[in-house]
């Protein structure tokens, strides 16, 4: 329950546990956002610490989300999430 996590999703900015929280609780059921895995990529570094980032097609659009998160695993409980963003863009290519 710590004030400390951010969560950037499509149509949310949480801030703390209460506001990622309150926005879960809010939203519809449903499916969500994501149709298809396109390409999941973990890095572990050390025993208690991760990062994950999944490419994604995005659900009824033509769109490619990208989701990234952090982990960290605390002796009390466990591997948490304490920052993640999720965004979309049509899929062009920014550099080559």
């Amino acid at each position: 329950r710590s004030p400390h996590p951010i969560r950037y999703a499509m149509g949310e900015h949480g801030y703390g546990f209460d506001a990622i929280h309150a926005h879960r609780v809010a939203r519809p059921p449903g499916p969500g956002i994501k149709e298809e895995r396109r390409r999941l990529e973990i890095l572990t570094l050390g025993r208690d610490f991760a990062t994950v980032n999944l490419e994604f097609e995005v659900r009824e659009k033509p769109l490619i989300g990208r989701q990234s998160q952090t982990w960290i695993r605390f002796p009390d409980v466990g591997w948490k999430v304490v920052s993640a963003h999720v965004s979309a863009t049509d899929g062009t290519t920014l550099w080559s």
